[in-house]
C-alpha cells in the first residue's frame, strides 16, 4: 500500500522526478496521535486539517505557533507559482 501511494503522484503529474515515501511522512502524525485516512481517489485525508485563517489563529493560542507569511500572501504565491508551473 505504501508503494502504491508513494508512486501516484509520479503516475499524476508529468515533471515529477521524485517520490515521497508515505510511511515515512506519517510516522510523525501517528506518534502524534493525528488520525488520517487513505482516500479512494488517491492521497491522504488527514484529520484536523488547516483550511483557512480560523484554524491558523487557533494553532496560535493552542500551541503558540506563527506563521512567517500571512495567509493571504501564502494563498497568492501559491496560485502564481502553480499558473507559472502549469500554465494556467
Amino acid at each position: 500500500l505504501a508503494t502504491e501511494v508513494t508512486l501516484q503522484p509520479l503516475r499524476r503529474f508529468p515533471g515529477i522526478d521524485a517520490a515521497i515515501l508515505f510511511s515515512d511522512i506519517l510516522v510523525i502524525p501517528e506518534a502524534l496521535g493525528q488520525g488520517y485516512r487513505f482516500k479512494e481517489e488517491g492521497g491522504i485525508a488527514m484529520e484536523g486539517r488547516i483550511a483557512g485563517r480560523a484554524d491558523v489563529e487557533a494553532l496560535v493560542r493552542e500551541v503558540g505557533y506563527r506563521p512567517r507569511t500571512e495567509l493571504e500572501v501564502g494563498v497568492k504565491k501559491f496560485v502564481e507559482w502553480y499558473r507559472e508551473y502549469y500554465g494556467e
